[in-house]
């Protein structure tokens, strides 16, 4: 499946700029193509479904971090192969603002889950797992901490 077979959807982050109560920030990856090729992708070697702990999040700009409209593509992959397992154009400016509302969440509710990503087939939920990593890098490749989602104690 390519990149434009899938459609990336941000929830849960407006609470942070209207003074709401604090909800817990959702990456949604949908397509409307067949599930099953996408299912394959996404099972396990032993005991199905891939876990939150088998894949890594990551999100790479296109472009330069400063300028308004830069893009970037967010990327699930498998933490043990390296396999990408599905890709995602998506907006920088929008990545940035859905990690500092996963920042604020944790620090307003303990939750050690700072984000939940679901990937869904239609409606059809294929998996969905919370994380509490957000590796972001730059065009060049070099880790944005400061854009980044890495838990205290974590060494990169």
């Amino acid at each position: 499946m390519r990149r434009d077979d899938f459609r990336l959807e941000f929830s849960n982050v407006a609470w942070l700029e209207e003074g709401e109560e604090a909800r817990q920030p959702t990456l949604t990856i949908r397509t409307d193509e067949d599930s099953e090729p996408l299912r394959e992708r996404l099972d396990g070697d032993v005991d199905g479904t891939l876990s939150a702990g088998d894949v890594d999040v990551t999100f790479r700009f296109t472009g330069d971090v400063d300028e308004e409209d830069t893009r970037g593509v967010l990327a699930i992959a498998n933490r043990v192969t390296g396999e990408f397992l599905l890709e995602v154009n998506a907006s920088g400016a929008d990545v940035v603002q859905f990690v500092s509302a996963a920042r604020r969440y944790v620090e307003r509710t303990d939750d050690a889950e700072r984000y939940r990503t679901r990937v869904l087939a239609g409606e059809e939920p294929i998996v969905d797992f919370e994380k509490r990593t957000l590796l972001v890098y730059s065009v060049d490749g070099e880790l944005l901490r400061q854009h980044s989602l890495i838990p205290s104690g974590v060494e990169i």
